[in-house]
């Protein structure tokens, strides 16, 4: 029986060296690989290596992207990578975290690229982050696009700070992933544009930790000293793994438990809905 995972990467390679020879400016630059090297250094040490996780994606695992600029991070405002949640092409954006499957992402390795990464939507697997048309230049919006193995589809990760990164376009690493004008609202597009180290270019990796928890209450929802209300979205940091909540309508107390290492909750209450969604997350080190 064949490994899908094996042909895959065989395809992946095949096609990643057929570009390099046709289109040899898109293939990586000597300066490329120092500066990748130097981040490899610089991971090595075990104490380094505890602070550049929160800006190093983990492979094949379910990850949720914030942006370090918008509130969402931790409030109300847009502030995670977001695709629409059907279409065989679809836009790419900055939304309100809800944590669906239209804002998880599974990062995997590309064979014969340094540093590269493919970069998937997890509700459609074959839908890989794309530079349309191969036009890798400052200003360009980019999409989800069914995985061809084209350079246009691979990216590389950059240290921004120990805890964020910065994600450019192989073909192109003068260039970073940037929300639009720096708009921290809903549906902001994220473009290609020059690096310049402001925030709205700077990334933050979460592992998904927990189980799905569904809370009901016919009023707002307090989770210790955050207030979610009906049919709001609220993402914070989260102490510990035992999160007591209060549903103030009734004042019934419940709790979501989560994996020991679950620092960050992102709840979603559905629009005309009682229920209370809970996903947890991890920004710590990888055991």
């Amino acid at each position: 029986m064949h490994d899908p995972t094996r042909v895959r990467s065989h395809v992946l390679r095949s096609l990643s060296l057929a570009l390099c020879l046709a289109a040899p400016l898109g293939c990586e630059e000597p300066s490329e690989l120092d500066e990748l090297d130097e981040l490899d250094d610089a991971a090595s040490d075990e104490d380094e290596e505890l602070e550049f996780r929160w800006a190093t994606p983990r492979i094949h695992f379910r990850t949720l992207v914030t942006s370090m600029n918008a509130s969402g991070y931790g409030g109300n405002d847009g502030g995670c990578w977001d695709t629409a949640p059907s279409g065989n092409v679809r836009p790419f954006q900055q939304y309100r975290c809800h944590a669906k499957d239209n804002q998880v992402w599974l990062f995997e390795t590309v064979p014969g690229v340094h540093g590269g990464f493919s970069i998937h939507s997890a509700d459609d697997d074959d839908l890989c982050l794309d530079v349309p048309g191969f036009n890798t230049v400052s200003g360009q919006r980019l999409q989800m696009y069914p995985c061809n193995g084209g350079i246009n589809q691979v990216w590389k990760v950059f240290n921004h700070d120990s805890q964020s990164a910065t994600i450019r376009p192989a073909a192109n690493t003068s260039l970073c992933l940037d929300v639009e004008n720096g708009i921290k609202t809903n549906q902001s597009p994220i473009q290609l544009y020059g690096c310049t180290g402001a925030a709205h270019q700077a990334w933050r990796f979460h592992d998904w930790v927990g189980k799905d928890t569904s809370l009901s209450c016919d009023g707002p929802l307090r989770f210790g000293p955050e207030v979610v209300f009906l049919g709001a979205r609220r993402s914070f940091a989260a102490t510990g793994s035992h999160f007591n909540t209060l549903c103030s309508e009734n004042f019934e107390t419940d709790s979501v438990s989560c994996s020991s290492s679950a620092t960050w909750f992102v709840v979603d209450s559905p629009w005309g809905s009682n229920d209370f969604d809970v996903r947890c997350f991890s920004t710590t080190a990888a055991n």
